[in-house]
């Protein structure tokens, strides 16, 4: 159906709410609906996200597009959300670090792709051991709970989980690139859990105790997850 002049892609499944998220380079508008809502609920309900749409409809024309990256010099690669340029020099001893404003490796001339991009991720993983404890001891004594652990691990679908019982908190890699603010927003929702398990009403007033704008952090979150933007 089209509203307002937004094409908007309908799918009727066994579901007890409506679900829009945008899809695609192009911000492709798909609405998920339970059977028998009437047409007319559904176009309410987009008129009343349209605000929503557009923005961030806007906001991806500003998000690079995944490239295959060979992690040479002139290279761009994001840090905290911004981009840095990479400049490779020769040495035995692989390194990587921020350099006025540039990300300067050092690392043996020949060295493959994947060892090249092994070397980033630890630079990424220092950047979020040395970033997530300054968040803990903020935020824990606010939210009531302490983390027994936290780890750093690649993630396909998540940008953080938690075991409850073991109070272990797991961060997905990826956050080193995106904005502090949205790792601080991770960090939140997974110490919340730790609280409440489901993201029933509880969950949702703690979260907005805590942080008043995480539903907005969330949706910048689930765009990059939606359009395949993972990687820097």
């Amino acid at each position: 159906m089209s509203v307002e002049g937004i094409d908007v892609e309908v799918s009727r499944k066994q579901m007890k709410h409506l679900r829009l998220r945008l899809d695609g380079p192009d911000g492709d508008v798909k609405l998920s609906a339970p059977h028998g809502v009437p047409r007319r609920e559904l176009e309410a309900f987009v008129v009343a996200k349209l605000e929503w749409i557009r923005a961030h409809r806007s906001r991806l024309a500003e998000v690079p597009l995944v490239t295959t990256a060979s992690f040479v010099t002139g290279e761009l690669h994001l840090l905290w959300g911004e981009d840095h340029r990479l400049v490779v020099s020769d040495s035995r001893r692989a390194h990587v670090g921020l350099v006025d404003g540039r990300l300067e490796m050092r690392i043996g001339v020949g060295t493959d792709v994947a060892a090249r991009e092994r070397a980033l991720e630890r630079f990424y993983r220092r950047q979020l051991g040395s970033a997530v404890p300054r968040l803990a001891d903020e935020w824990e004594p606010v939210i009531g709970v302490e983390v027994a652990e936290w780890r750093v691990r690649k993630m396909k679908t998540r940008w953080g989980t938690c075991n409850i019982d073991a109070r272990r908190i797991w961060l997905n890699l990826e956050l080193a690139k995106r904005r502090p603010q949205l790792l601080e927003y991770v960090v939140v929702h997974e110490m919340v859990h730790l609280r409440e398990r489901l993201h029933g009403e509880p969950f949702q007033a703690l979260m907005t105790e805590a942080l008043a704008d995480w539903r907005a952090l969330r949706a910048e979150l689930n765009i990059d997850v939606d359009i395949g933007r993972l990687a820097g």
